[in-house]
């Protein structure tokens, strides 16, 4: 049947008592990430075709991010993956976040073809604040909307 008013008091006093953990974010230590590079060049020939790449999953846009757009070479180098690594590690802690790796991916080809570094690292954080700015203008339009 229906809830009762003290029903609904012990649910809030259980809600309040239980601790919520926050989500760990997804990293991927440098090890893991050379790690993947073997796993995913199935033929074992040095490098990742476009046809490996995607039979593992992945997707155009992050293989043209770590290739360079206007490349016309249907593989990743070691050499390359290992510079797509330490470019998304904006931070330099020898891990990349899926945040991270999503502002390199989206970053621009520009700052794709950087050398990793301290001008590289300022050029994305500069990304990262754009990206923020704009979610920020979003929502509050979306919230004008709603009061309107």
């Amino acid at each position: 049947g229906l809830l009762l008013p003290e029903d609904l008091r012990k649910i809030s006093e259980t809600t309040q008592k239980m601790q919520v953990e926050e989500p760990k974010p997804v990293q991927v230590t440098f090890p893991e990430w050379m790690a993947a590079f073997e796993r995913i060049d199935a033929n074992k020939d040095g490098v990742i075709s476009l046809k490996e790449w995607l039979m593992t999953g992945g997707e155009n846009h992050e293989f043209q991010a770590i290739t360079g757009d206007a490349k016309k070479e249907a593989y990743i180098k070691r050499e390359e993956w290992k510079r797509a690594f330490h470019c998304a590690d904006r931070n330099n802690d020898v891990k990349s976040t899926a945040k991270e790796w999503g502002i390199f991916v989206f970053g621009g080809l520009a700052l794709r073809r950087a050398t990793p570094g301290p001008q590289l690292s300022e050029a994305l954080e500069a990304v990262a604040d754009v990206q923020e700015v704009v979610r920020n203008l979003f929502a509050d339009s979306m919230k004008m909307r709603q009061v309107l």
